[in-house]
Parts: C-alpha cells; structure tokens; sequence
C-alpha cells in the first residue's frame, strides 16, 4: 500500500518540483547541503543544516538504491535480486540481506498489529489503485495498462483478492525467501520509514544534530532546529482549500502519516483511499488522516497506516503499547494523544 499525505513544514523552505520517474539529486539553492529526489514514487526532500555534501550524497545513494530493492513494480536488471522476483517466483530464493531484513520487519509488525499490516495485499491494494484511478501501473499484476473512469471494486474481485491472500505465505530465513500462493508482497506501508531508520544511522554517525528529511510526507525524521528552542512546527495540510487544523511542535523525532489527501476518490458520497482494509478488503476511508509520532521512523510508517485503518479508538490501545503519539482528523475534529504537543488553530 504505497501512501501519501501532505503537510507544511513552519518556518521550513521546503521546495516542490514536479519530477519524473527517476533520481538524481536536484540540488536547491539553500545555504545548507540539501537535495530532493524522486523515489518510492513519492519526492523526497532532505535538508542537513549541520552537515555536509558527502553525507547527502551517501543518504541519497543509500535511498536510491534501496527504493529500487522495494519495487515490486519494475523488473530489475538482468542478475539482480528485488521484491519484483519475489513477487514473480514461489521458489525459495537468496535475496540482499537489506531485502531480507526489511521482509522480516514487515512479518514482524503484522504480527505486533494483529494482521492490520499485512504484506500480503499486492493484488488487493494494486487492484483498488487501478479501480480507483490513482495508477495504471499494473505490471505486477502481468495485465495491461487501461483507462478507466474511478469506481468501486466489484465484491467478486475483492474476494478472490482475500482468498489469495489467505492462502499464501511469506517466510524469510536468514537470507532466504519464499512465498506461496498468487498473493503479492506490497511494502508501500513501510518502505520509506525503514528507509529513513537508515538515514538516522548515516547521520548520527556522521555527527549531524540538525536536519530535516521529508519523504512524501507520509514519513519524516527531524533533529533539532537551529534556531530558537530547537523545535520544528508541523502543520497538516489536508486538503486544497482547507485549513490547516492545528500544529504539531517536535524536536528529534519521527513521524508516519496516513492520509486521503492525495490519493483519495469520492463516488457516490463516499471517501475512498489507497489504504485497504486487510480483513475485508475494503477501502471505505473513516477518516482524513492518521499520524503516529514516535522514535522510529520505520515502526511510525507502518503504523499510521495501521491507525487509519483501525479507527481512533482501537489505534489508543496500540500506542500505548508501543510507546507512540498519534493524532486523527475527521475533516471536523482534530484529536490527539496526550504525549504530543499540539496546538488547535480555530
């Protein structure tokens, strides 16, 4: 389930270019090393305010190749291991250990959210997408690209999309992979938040305190501002012509969110979104947008995805466990955990 959602950085020069489908760095004319890129099907936007052009070469290099390691949409280069081979065999298969590892976490928070993260939903989440009109790229699915007005998903496909899952499976031993069944593995829920538990690694170790990194806005980490008390004012932008709801103040962190903001259809009266239900394969959206706030960008991505899934009620309980804030908007309410530092514009 690859997602997207939209925010204003305060005080943040945060550049926005349309971008085609690959990666180069596109410098910025800032006074600090700072890039964006385009990857994960989503505009990357990295400012280091302490560091130094190696280290936004490294980070970039990192993220560009661990974006094509996660596609499953795009077959690799000939004797190149990516989640696309995955996808395209049920043999048992060696994989680069950083594909292994991030197959591992994926199992390991379906089970933390109770199968609210299932990687399993390729062919239910891509099926959705082309329904909906959000893309035409269906090459997973070995079928060919079409043009079709938005609607909903018949009930026939989303069945035969839950029995696949249902019947398949995903094991990863050491460097070795296996899936059975026609379901398809989809890390668009967590692969630019554990791309970025990287990026902390590079810049901590690099020594770098203060920065900024915005990958699609769906997952951020920050470090401290320069200026001031240090801390970053996030707005939440949900939606063109709205107003933003209130501001988040964090200060070295991370956050996940889920959103309908870009990738949402209305039909009928109903909001529908990219974010697809694993139980009953629905993508009836409830809410704008869901946020986790917490120190692991990898775990925040994934379960802002979980949190919009699960409703308000049920996301407090894993929270708790997990040791994370989360806020939720309505398109009315903005609400938000009691660990966060929020302020409500009226």
């Amino acid at each position: 389930m690859r997602k997207k959602a939209a925010f204003l950085v305060v005080g943040l020069w945060l550049p926005c270019l349309g971008l085609g489908a690959c990666s180069p760095a596109l410098a910025s004319s800032s006074s600090y090393p700072s890039a964006l890129y385009y990857l994960f099907d989503t505009t990357i936007s990295i400012n280091l305010y302490d560091g130094t052009a190696s280290v936004l070469a490294e980070i970039g290099d990192y993220l560009t190749g661990f974006s094509a390691l996660t596609d499953g949409f795009t077959r690799p280069p000939s004797g190149a291991t990516t989640l696309y081979t995955v996808n395209h065999t049920n043999a048992e298969i060696t994989v680069p250990d950083e594909l292994a590892q991030v197959l591992t976490f994926a199992l390991t928070m379906q089970q933390a959210t109770d199968g609210y993260l299932d990687p399993l939903i390729g062919n239910l989440a891509v099926d959705w997408k082309y329904a909906l009109g959000f893309e035409d790229k269906t090459d997973l699915l070995e079928s060919e690209d079409k043009t079709v007005a938005p609607s909903v998903l018949s009930p026939s496909v989303i069945s035969a999309d839950l029995a696949e899952m249902r019947s398949s499976t995903l094991t990863v031993v050491g460097d070795q992979v296996t899936r059975t069944g026609n379901a398809t593995v989809d890390l668009g829920a967590l692969a630019k938040g554990y791309a970025l538990r990287k990026v902390q690694t590079i810049l901590e170790e690099a020594g770098v305190s203060s920065y900024f990194v915005d990958a699609g806005s769906s997952s951020m980490i920050m470090g401290k501002k320069l200026s001031g008390d240090g801390t970053w004012r996030i707005g939440f932008n949900v939606g063109e012509g709205k107003a933003n709801p209130a501001i988040l103040t964090a200060i070295d962190t991370a956050m996940g969110t889920s959103s309908v903001t870009e990738q949402g259809a209305v039909i009928d009266g109903q909001t529908y979104s990219h974010l697809i239900n694993p139980f009953t394969g629905s993508a009836l959206a409830s809410d704008v947008l869901a946020s986790a706030v917490g120190a692991d960008p990898g775990i925040d991505d994934a379960m802002s995805t979980c949190f919009f899934l699960m409703g308000e009620t049920l996301a407090k309980t894993y929270a708790a466990k997990l040791g994370l804030g989360y806020c939720f908007y309505d398109g009315t309410t903005f609400s938000y955990s009691s660990n966060l530092e929020v302020t409500l514009n009226s």
